[in-house]
């Protein structure tokens, strides 16, 4: 015969162990999270995987920074891969697909916060990432806008008036963007209308003008 003491002991003891499950799933979840940016720098699968294997959730990270940008500058592409393809990291975020998750990329972070006290100049290495986020497929016309306008051109002043330009050091990437992904033109053009840059890049480009391949 079972007594109410022994009930009662089999009750706490079920409920001391998932309470203990509970209370170590926050402890990986607050030590991931602490060291979820250094491991995606440094691509470290071996770390990752001894959290995910003690209850670390990816989808419920609070980071502030992509982790995905996060991979991208520190050349990891399996991490890229991994995070895109193969983890719960976009799962609840409101997201749809693998495109979404692209997308959520700011270039801002790519290039570097503007600073209007100082000339921006753009690497050659975030150049080099500006390729890796179009080859993965990013969409540099959200909708609403013009991506490319937006953060990597800058405006001027002359006798014409207030003109856009491209920023420092960011034309070898248009160049590449415009002979890899041609449907883009009508962004670059538009963007540097009345500009020497527009012009050069009109004459370069020519053949995009009458081009209906590309539907421009």
């Amino acid at each position: 015969m079972i007594t109410k003491f022994k009930l009662y002991e089999k009750f706490a003891e079920s409920e001391y162990l998932r309470r203990k499950v509970e209370e170590e799933k926050k402890m990986f979840q607050k030590l991931g999270e602490s060291y979820i940016k250094e491991i995606v720098a440094e691509g470290d699968f071996e770390g990752l995987n001894y959290l995910l294997n003690n209850g670390f959730s990816l989808k419920d990270c609070e980071d502030d920074d992509n982790l995905l940008t996060i991979a991208i500058k520190n050349n990891q592409p399996e991490m890229v891969d991994y995070l895109i393809n193969k983890s719960d990291y976009f799962e609840d975020k409101g997201w749809s697909g693998k495109d979404d998750y692209i997308n959520s990329i700011s270039p801002n972070d790519i290039v570097g916060q503007r600073d209007y006290n100082k000339k921006q100049i753009i690497s050659k290495e975030a150049v080099e990432w500006l390729k890796t986020i179009t080859k993965l497929g990013y969409n540099f016309n959200d909708g609403n806008y013009n991506l490319i306008e937006l953060y990597l051109c800058e405006t001027n002043y002359n006798f014409d008036g207030y003109q856009k330009s491209l920023i420092e050091g960011v034309e070898p990437f248009i160049d590449w963007l415009l002979e890899n992904y041609p449907e883009n033109y009508p962004l670059v053009k538009d963007c540097l209308n009345g500009s020497k840059e527009a012009d050069d890049i009109k004459k370069k480009y020519k053949y995009l003008d009458d081009s209906d391949k590309y539907n421009l």
